[in-house]
């Protein structure tokens, strides 16, 4: 929940309030002024922003306005993917324009890296799927942030080739998603760190691991 502040001390200044009305105040001012003094008022309104800030964190997007509209409908498409045979998979995501948002990709990624271990076959799917979608992405999507994504794409890919024995295939879907990170401008750390991780597995079973010790460092230098 929103932290509760002292009500005298959470007052706004003249000065803030003007520039909120007049629709001048800095975004960052608005998120830690404005909208804890307002949120502080009403609990019910502090745990819908909480949920907001879960869907962020969950779908891997900062736009509130992307994982609200998509995550809400993301969970349902994606069971009404799963109850298809995958070649019909394939078709919907190709061919419906629902299906093609970053909430879904997202989810599909998130299965594909969960159930790798026990499920490669399915992880592959579910990898495939997301990088169909990301490649479909349009103008709505920051193009960074796209690339970002067709990289997670294709390193989830590269991971459950990796758990299915195709090494060989699976270095080369990381060859892809580090091209695609290199083109990329968003520098975003977390999906840096994830890929480094999920190569650093690939090296392992490639019995390489002095290099995959030096990734896993890499990735432990970014998250400081």
């Amino acid at each position: 929940m929103v932290e509760e502040r002292n009500v005298k001390d959470a007052h706004l200044s003249l000065e803030t309030l003007a520039k909120w009305l007049a629709g001048d105040l800095d975004p960052e001012e608005l998120h830690t002024q404005i909208v804890p003094h307002l949120l502080a008022g009403c609990p019910v309104c502090s745990g819908r922003y909480d949920e907001i800030q879960r869907l962020k964190h969950d779908l891997g997007h900062w736009d509130e306005r992307v994982v609200v509209f998509e995550g809400q409908e993301a969970s349902e498409l994606v069971a009404e993917l799963a109850a298809l045979p995958f070649d019909r998979q394939l078709d919907r995501v190709a061919e419906d324009s629902h299906f093609q948002t970053w909430a879904v990709c997202q989810i599909l990624l998130r299965q594909s890296l969960e159930v790798a271990r026990e499920e490669p076959v399915r992880a592959m799917h579910l990898a495939e799927l997301a990088a169909l979608i990301a490649g479909q992405l349009g103008p709505a999507y920051d193009p960074g942030w796209v690339l970002d994504l067709r990289a997670r794409a294709e390193a989830c890919q590269g991971n459950a080739r990796r758990a299915l024995g195709e090494l060989h295939s699976a270095e080369t879907a990381f060859r892809r998603a580090e091209a695609l990170l290199a083109e990329s401008s968003t520098g975003n750390p977390e999906v840096r760190c994830e890929i480094l991780g999920l190569k650093a597995a690939l090296l392992q079973d490639q019995e390489r691991p002095e290099e995959a010790l030096r990734l896993l460092e890499e990735a432990a230098a970014l998250r400081e």
